[in-house]
């Protein structure tokens, strides 16, 4: 078998069901795009989906927020709403599993970086 072959097998058995079949046998997961075929600004997506294939929301929500903080062990600092904690902030209209939903405002280090104008029908990234 050649290094194409094995990558194409492999790619076979990919499913939008794996991480949640992983989560009930026990497994911690996180969940990341392939960044830059898929965009890393649609993580949310990408966990909408798992959850759409049996994955538990909250388990979902926790794969893109204080699972990955545990897996590369900076969980004390960020991952979590914890007092002493970085904490970068996004208000959703939503449930931001919900496709409908969208990010309103976006704070980094406590400020603002982003907000959505809903007369412009567009995100509005502050100036650095």
């Amino acid at each position: 078998m050649t290094a194409g072959s094995n990558r194409t097998a492999a790619l076979r058995n990919r499913s939008l069901a794996n991480p949640g079949r992983l989560a009930a046998a026990g497994v911690t997961i996180a969940i990341t795009t392939d960044h830059p075929v898929v965009p890393i600004h649609f993580l949310i997506h990408q966990a909408t989906l798992a959850v759409k294939e049996g994955l538990d929301p909250v388990t979902a929500l926790r794969a893109v927020t204080i699972n990955p903080a545990r897996i590369i062990g900076c969980a004390d600092r960020i991952g979590s709403l914890e007092v002493g904690k970085d904490a970068d902030l996004v208000i959703w209209s939503g449930d931001p599993l919900d496709v409908m939903s969208r990010a309103e405002r976006a704070y980094l280090d406590g400020r603002e970086i982003y907000r959505y104008d809903y007369d412009r029908r567009e995100g509005v990234f502050a100036d650095r």
